[in-house]
């Protein structure tokens, strides 16, 4: 009875799993290149998960606590869009090129740095210039400001962006995300030192 019953459940599973690989269909390029886009601007923890390593992906995950995390990822994606405009693919790799609509936030280190020089000067004698801690919140909140202040202007730029994937072998496509192409779809952005 016990090798019937065992017979009986492979047979059932070997069912299950072949009308399941029959739906699967292969994600193409575009929609791969969308759900990057769509994930990284909502802030999609399954998405950003996977480009940790990027040191702009790390900035967006890893800047304070989550009412600084929102107040970053509201002022870095205020005024952003993208559109596919063309692909293409051969064998495991891929490329997606599409235009990126953002603010140009170019200009943020170089603001960023002379209020923080302005604020630092102008407190030399405030226990929060010497409190590392404090300093550092305070030239975080600085620079969230600054990246406010840009995307309150509403001017945006239009950015071309070669997205390279890779075939991740299960029917998908893995994007390949650098700093230069991350520094991009941020509009210029440059990571604080």
């Amino acid at each position: 009875m016990g090798s019937f019953l065992t017979s009986i459940f492979s047979i059932i599973m070997a069912l299950i799993m072949q009308t399941s690989t029959m739906g699967t269909a292969a994600v193409s390029p575009e929609d791969a290149a969308a759900e990057f886009m769509e994930g990284l601007s909502a802030g999609n923890d399954q998405v950003v998960v996977k480009y940790m390593e990027n040191d702009y992906v790390n900035l967006l995950e890893n800047t304070g606590n989550d009412k600084t995390t929102d107040r970053l990822y509201k002022g870095l994606f205020r005024n952003f869009g993208y559109e596919i405009t063309d692909s293409a693919s051969k064998n495991d790799v891929a490329v997606v090129k599409m235009t990126v609509t953002n603010s140009d936030f170019s200009n943020v280190e170089e603001d960023f740095n002379e209020a923080a020089y302005q604020y630092i000067t102008g407190n030399l004698y405030d226990e929060d210039v010497t409190n590392k801690k404090k300093l550092s919140k305070e030239c975080l909140d600085i620079y969230l400001e600054q990246i406010e202040k840009t995307a309150d202007k509403g001017k945006t730029k239009d950015t071309t962006i070669f997205l390279p994937m890779k075939s991740n072998g299960y029917y998908g496509w893995e994007v390949l995300v650098d700093d230069k192409i991350m520094k991009r779809i941020l509009g210029g952005l440059k990571i604080p030192k």
